[in-house]
């Protein structure tokens, strides 16, 4: 499999459980499934679900429940479904307890954003944090168990035994059609997919199969099917399923066309839309100049600070920069210098996946930091939870290791100016992800929490004097969406600078002399 391939596969909603497990494989670091801590199970019971959770995540737990429930409510009209047995559902409050369950023999990636078994019909989801993607994870896991109770309520029905699956796109499609809306995330991606020669009809979508892109050619493909010919054809096609051997027979008895044909006029349709945008938009590389080696996959970069701010205005040649770089071989730090002749040079200055220490460095959901002096701060799985640790780029080693024991996940920590503290988001053992501030100027490392709600309190950064955070959040009145907020560094109430009437604000970054912030809109 192409690294190509694993990039656009690691950042996928969801993973439906094939119907014969693979073992697990030899005793190799990092490809064993580990249960770091006993969990103590309940059940809570609704007409249609049986959500199992645990002591850490009960508040969680309710509110999810009356929200799948009305979930299933609309399903049952959707699918057409009038009975059916309740689903067991597993919660857990964070992606670190999700990947330990014994539930599924699979090994889970990062990028599962949830699971529905085909046999035994089980789904979990795991919280990240923000309410609006549980939502949206819990009505695309819940799609996929609807639509395998309706195909085999059909095919029972008509007295046919349930010998073929629909193709993964239609799958995977129908859990975007009825679990979300389109919005410019999907915009964008498609947009972008079809431009660069990427996106593929779905009849001939191998080459993307289990990849973002054709999660969401698959929800285009289902929304082109509504507009065209209805919504309730979508749902026919279900109903139908006893009538044919194959998808393409099905397809086109419920819909009197052959799906290549359609597929065809689908494709032609987003060419036609999004062709126009060439002659009005310009590439990345028309407005900036490349800095990173050819071949890698990077992310989260940050600028290592100038010690003062006239030094600030100094040019790209003297820039000094750190970020993520993923390749076949696996997730590394690198730092990116100025070198000799004009040229940039690019080291490594920590290895991920090849040490119990730094087992991940949750490339999609994390970034490093780092001091005028070359002080990396970063946050790096380590057994069952995150560990921050505080790396000296010039030697190449870490000079302190911070962990704590309620936190499980952390990330995005941003060095305190004097180097004595680092503020950093963190979800702790009930799903919550909130502000902290770990302070270690008195010997002690004394950590204290900034927020502490609901709302999912993201990517930190400080004003160069230290006096304020910025942070992308999802609190207030925008509906899910994640606008940019500022927190005195002491702690307070949150103020709003940006609220967004559609997409999000996201990964602010204030300017050297604190009076600009940057942050990327979608």
């Amino acid at each position: 499999m192409s690294f190509a391939r694993i990039a656009r596969t690691a950042a996928a909603l969801s993973l439906v459980a094939a119907l014969w497990c693979t073992p697990a494989g030899g005793q190799v670091f990092g490809k064993n499934k580990v249960q770091y801590e006993p969990l103590d199970w309940s059940v809570l019971e609704t007409p249609h679900l049986r959500l199992h959770y645990y002591a850490q995540e009960e508040s969680l737990a309710r509110r999810l429940a009356a929200t799948a429930e009305s979930v299933c409510v609309e399903y049952d009209v959707r699918f057409r479904l009038p009975s059916h047995h309740p689903i067991p559902f597993l919660l857990f409050s964070e992606h670190h307890i999700f990947q330990q369950t014994n539930a599924t023999p699979e090994l889970i990636s990062e990028g599962v954003g949830g699971l529905t078994e085909f046999i035994k019909g089980r789904v979990m989801v795991p919280h990240t944090g923000s309410w609006a993607r549980l939502v949206w994870v819990t009505r695309h896991e819940l799609t996929h168990a609807y639509m395998l109770e309706k195909l085999g309520q059909v095919m029972k029905n008509h007295h046919r035994t349930q010998g073929y699956l629909p193709p993964l796109w239609f799958t995977e499609g129908l859990a975007e059609f009825c679990g979300t809306h389109w919005d410019a995330d999907g915009e964008g991606l498609l947009r972008d997919a079809v431009l660069s020669g990427e996106a593929l009809p779905l009849t001939r979508s191998g080459p993307i199969a289990g990849s973002v892109l054709m999660y969401k050619e698959g929800q285009s493909f289902l929304l082109y099917l509504a507009d065209r010919f209805g919504p309730g054809k979508v749902f026919d096609l279900l109903d139908n399923w006893y009538r044919g051997d194959d998808f393409e027979t099905v397809f086109r008895i419920t819909l009197g066309l052959p799906l290549k044909d359609v597929d065809e006029d689908w494709f032609l349709g987003l060419r036609r839309h999004y062709y126009p945008v060439v002659a009005q938009a310009q590439s990345a590389k028309d407005l900036a100049r490349r800095l990173t080696t050819h071949g890698y996959y990077n992310l989260g970069a940050r600028v290592l600070p100038a010690a003062s701010v006239r030094d600030s205005a100094r040019p790209d040649s003297a820039l000094r920069f750190c970020y993520f770089a993923a390749s076949e071989a696996g997730v590394d730090l690198m730092l990116n210098e100025p070198g000799p002749g004009g040229k940039r040079r690019e080291h490594r200055v920590l290895r991920g996946g090849q040490s119990p220490s730094f087992e991940s460095f949750h490339l999609f959901q994390n970034r490093p930091d780092a001091s005028p002096s070359g002080l990396i701060a970063l946050s790096s799985k380590r057994g069952g939870r995150d560990d921050l640790y505080l790396v000296d780029s010039g030697r190449r080693r870490v000079v302190r290791r911070l962990e704590f024991p309620h936190l499980v996940a952390i990330n995005d920590p941003c060095i305190v100016p004097g180097e004595q503290a680092v503020v950093f988001s963190a979800q702790d053992q009930g799903g919550r992800s909130d502000l902290y501030r770990a302070d270690w100027s008195r010997g002690e490392v004394r950590l204290e929490r900034l927020t502490h709600d609901d709302f999912d309190d993201v990517e930190p950064d400080l004003t160069p004097d230290g006096r304020w955070i910025v942070f992308a959040s999802d609190r207030g009145d925008l509906g899910g969406r994640y606008g940019i907020f500022r927190l005195a560094a002491g702690g307070g109430v949150p103020e709003a600078l940006s609220e967004p009437a559609q997409g999000d604000d996201r990964q602010p970054v204030v300017s050297p002399d604190g009076r600009w912030i940057a942050y990327r809109s979608t």
